[in-house]
């Protein structure tokens, strides 16, 4: 059975790392005009794959911070925003 030893030093393991670009997205959402903020507000971003019904990171804006939200660490792809309350 394999065990994993915290602070061990391996030798004859090749680790490959592999750099991927990624960018942070941001914005803000608002509720329509003449309605108050709701109690919840989520901002989800969904990868734009189908059978994906699962956010890959959310958000939790708010009036107090001005609705803003930041996704940081995305990755190049296509993606949904979905603000729900």
């Amino acid at each position: 059975m394999p065990r994993d030893i915290v602070g061990a030093e391996r030798t004859g393991a090749d680790i490959t790392m592999r750099l991927l670009p990624v960018t942070t997205l941001e914005g803000a959402v608002s509720p329509p005009a003449g309605r108050d903020w709701p109690a919840n507000v989520t901002v989800g971003l969904y990868p734009a794959t189908v059978g994906v019904v699962a956010p890959a990171l959310l958000e939790s804006p708010s009036r107090a911070n001005g609705g803003r939200f930041r996704f940081g660490s995305v990755t190049a792809g296509t993606y949904f925003v979905v603000a729900e309350t």
